[in-house]
C-alpha cells in the first residue's frame, strides 16, 4: 500500500470533529434562550399594555360620572367598590391628594387620574397576567441540553462508526466531480459493511451500464404523496382546519376541527359536506365560495345551549384550481371574546344610561335660562352659552357610546320622521363656530337656497354630521379651512365635509372606520379621540341606506362624502 493510501484509510482523530460540533452547539443554545427571552419580554410588554387600557377605560368611565355636579365623593368610592371587584382590580379606591407612585411590583400596573370639581384622585391597581414565568423556561433550556448531548453523541458516533460511510461519501463527491473510473470510485472493504455494499453497487452498475434505457417510472405515487398535508403539524394548530374537495366531500379535517364541529375524524373522510350535519348552517357560503361568487366568507356559528354555548367563526376561502382541495374552512373559538365584548358593551349602555339623564337636566335647566332672560349680565349669558356647548358636546360623547352598544348589540334603530335640514345645519354651524374661532380656522357652510325635508332620524343624522364635523375641526391646524357643503336632489342628501388638515394615508382609508382605530401619523398623535365618531357615522349612514366615502392624501386634507337617500324617492322605492 502506498503511502498516502495510508493515510486516506486511516480514521480521523475524534478531535477533528470537536470544533465544529462544539459551534454547533453554542448556537443552538444561544438561540433557544434568545428565542425563550424575546417570547417572554414580548408577550409581557402586550400584557402590560392591555393592563394599562383597561384601567384607562375604566378611569374615564369614572371621570365622565364626576362630572356631573350631583355626583359626590362617596358617590365615587361607591362606584369604585362596584367596579372593583367586578373588573378583578388589586385596588380600586379614591384618595383626597395625588402620591408619588409607590408601586415597584413588575407584575402590577396603577393609574391615578384626578377627578373634576376636587372630588379627589382616582387610584386603579390591576395585576399583568405574565405569560411566561421563569419556570417557562425549563423546556427550552431542556431542550437546549438534549441538543447539546444529541450532537456529542452523534460526532462521537460519526468518528468512531461511520468511516465506511464518509468514504462512500468522498466517492460520491467525486462523481459528482466528473470521475468515471469504477477502480477509483471503489473503498477497502475492511472499511465495513458500508464500503462492501458500495463496492456491490459499483459492480451491478457497471454490469448494467450499457444496458437500454430502462423506461421512466411512474410519478404518480410520488405526487400524491408531495400533496400530502403535515397532518401533525396542523393537529398541533389551535384553530381548526376542514378542506373539501371538488366534489365537496371532506378530504382532510384536523383535531381542533373535528372537537370543534362534534365529528369523528375517522368517519368523516369522504364524507360529503352537503349531507353531514355538522356543515348544515354552511351550506349557503359553501354554495357562494365553490360557485366563483366569493372567494371569502366569514360567519359565527353557535354550537350548544344558550349556558354553555361555544361561538365559532368560520372562514371559507377557496384554493388555486390545481390543488387537490377546493375549498378550506378555518374555525376559530371566539366564544372568550364574545362573552368579553358582551360584558363591556352591557358596562357601557349601563353607564352611559346614568350619564344621560343628569346631562339632559342640566342642559335643560340652561336653556331655559338663556330663554328667559335671566341672564341679563353679558358675562353671565357668555358664561351660561359655553355650560350649554360644553352639556351638549358630551351629550353627543355618551351618545356616540350608548350608538356603539347598540350597534354590537345590533338593537339599533331609526325613528324615521320629517327632518328639516335647515334648523339642523343652523344647530350645526352654531355648535362649531366657536370652536373653530379658537383655532382661527375658516369654517365655511354652503348650502342650498332652499333646503327640503328628508325622511330620516334627526337625532343619529345629527350625531353622524357632528362626528365628521367635528374630526375636520378638532384635526385641521390653526389658520386652517374647513369647508361644509350641501346638495339635495330628489334621491337625497350628499354632504362633503373638506379640510386641509394632514391628511389620510391610502392604506388607511377603510381602516378609520373601523371602531378605536386611530392612524399612527406623528402630526395628530397628540390630538384626543375616542376612535368611535367615523365607526359610528358610518353605520348611521349605511342603516339610512346610504354610506360615506373618503378622498384624502397624505399632506393635501380629506374630503369626506356623506350621502343619505329619502325613501320617498322612486329609487328607494323600487328597491323596496
Amino acid at each position: 500500500m502506498k503511502k498516502n493510501e495510508r493515510q486516506r484509510s486511516r480514521p480521523p482523530h475524534w478531535t477533528d470533529w470537536l470544533l465544529p460540533a462544539s459551534s454547533s452547539v453554542a448556537a443552538v443554545a444561544l438561540l433557544i434562550a434568545c428565542f425563550g427571552w424575546w417570547t417572554s419580554r414580548t408577550a409581557t410588554e402586550k400584557a402590560r399594555a392591555f393592563a394599562k387600557e383597561k384601567l384607562e377605560t375604566i378611569a374615564h368611565v369614572v371621570e365622565l360620572a364626576a362630572a356631573d355636579e350631583s355626583v359626590k365623593a362617596g358617590d365615587i368610592t361607591a362606584m369604585l367598590d362596584v367596579l372593583g371587584p367586578r373588573e378583578g382590580l388589586v385596588t380600586a379606591e379614591r384618595v383626597d391628594h395625588p402620591s408619588e407612585p409607590t408601586i415597584s411590583n413588575p407584575d402590577l400596573v396603577s393609574v391615578d387620574v384626578v377627578l373634576p370639581r376636587d372630588l379627589g384622585v382616582v387610584h386603579l391597581v390591576d395585576v399583568i397576567e405574565r405569560p411566561w414565568t421563569a419556570s417557562d423556561l425549563l423546556l427550552p433550556g431542556a431542550v437546549g441540553l438534549g441538543l447539546v448531548a444529541l450532537v456529542l453523541g452523534a460526532t462521537f458516533y460519526a468518528t468512531t462508526r461511520t468511516s465506511g460511510l464518509r468514504r462512500v461519501g468522498s466517492a460520491l463527491r467525486a462523481i459528482h466531480a466528473g470521475e468515471k473510473d469504477h477502480e477509483i470510485l471503489r473503498v477497502a472493504d475492511r472499511f465495513g459493511p458500508d464500503a462492501v455494499a458500495w463496492n456491490s453497487l459499483l459492480s451491478a452498475l457497471q454490469e448494467v451500464v450499457h444496458a437500454p434505457e430502462a423506461s421512466q417510472p411512474n410519478r404518480r405515487d410520488e405526487n400524491v404523496r408531495a400533496g400530502h398535508l403535515p397532518v401533525g403539524a396542523l393537529d398541533a394548530m389551535p384553530f381548526g382546519l376542514v378542506a373539501l374537495d371538488q366534489n365537496r366531500r371532506v378530504m382532510f379535517c384536523n383535531g381542533a376541527g373535528a372537537v370543534m364541529l362534534g365529528l369523528n375524524r375517522s368517519e368523516v373522510i369522504g364524507e360529503s359536506a352537503t349531507t353531514c350535519e355538522a356543515f348544515s348552517e354552511m351550506h349557503g357560503q359553501i354554495d357562494e365560495v365553490f360557485s366563483g361568487v366569493t372567494p371569502r366568507v366569514t360567519m359565527d356559528i353557535t354550537r350548544g345551549e344558550e349556558t354553555s354555548r361555544d361561538i365559532f367563526r368560520v372562514t371559507l376561502r377557496s384554493l388555486r384550481k390545481d390543488d387537490d382541495a377546493a375549498v378550506l374552512l378555518i374555525i376559530e373559538d371566539v366564544t372568550q371574546t364574545r362573552i368579553a365584548d358582551e360584558a363591556r358593551n352591557s358596562f357601557v349602555a349601563q353607564a352611559t344610561h346614568e350619564l344621560r339623564t343628569p346631562l339632559t337636566n342640566i342642559r335643560l335647566v340652561v336653556e331655559e335660562a338663556i330663554e328667559s332672560g335671566m341672564a341679563e349680565n353679558p358675562a353671565l349669558t357668555h358664561s351660561l352659552n359655553i355650560i350649554n356647548q360644553e352639556v351638549r358636546r358630551l351629550d353627543r360623547v355618551v351618545a356616540d357610546m350608548l350608538s356603539v352598544s347598540e350597534i354590537e348589540a345590533a338593537t339599533m334603530s331609526l325613528n324615521i320622521d320629517d327632518t328639516p335640514l335647515a334648523r339642523l345645519f343652523a344647530d350645526l354651524e352654531s355648535d362649531y363656530r366657536a370652536q373653530a374661532r379658537e383655532k382661527s380656522i375658516t369654517l365655511t357652510f354652503t348650502l342650498p337656497a332652499k333646503l327640503e325635508t328628508i325622511r330620516a332620524d334627526r337625532e343619529k343624522v345629527a350625531l353622524l354630521l357632528h362626528n365628521v364635523l367635528g374630526n375636520a375641526v378638532k384635526y385641521t391646524p390653526e389658520g386652517g379651512h374647513v369647508e361644509f357643503i350641501a346638495e339635495q336632489d330628489p334621491e337625497g342628501l350628499t354632504v362633503r365635509v373638506k379640510d386641509d388638515g394632514p391628511g389620510i394615508a391610502a392604506d388607511d382609508h377603510e381602516r378609520v372606520f373601523q371602531k378605536f382605530y386611530r392612524t399612527d401619523e406623528a402630526r395628530i398623535s397628540g390630538t384626543k379621540g375616542s376612535g368611535l365618531g367615523l365607526a359610528l357615522a358610518r353605520e348611521i349612514a349605511r342603516l339610512h341606506g346610504g354610506d360615506i366615502e373618503l378622498e384624502s392624501e397624505l399632506g393635501r386634507g380629506c374630503e369626506f362624502i356623506i350621502r343619505i337617500p329619502d325613501p320617498r324617492s322612486e329609487g328607494m322605492n323600487q328597491a323596496a
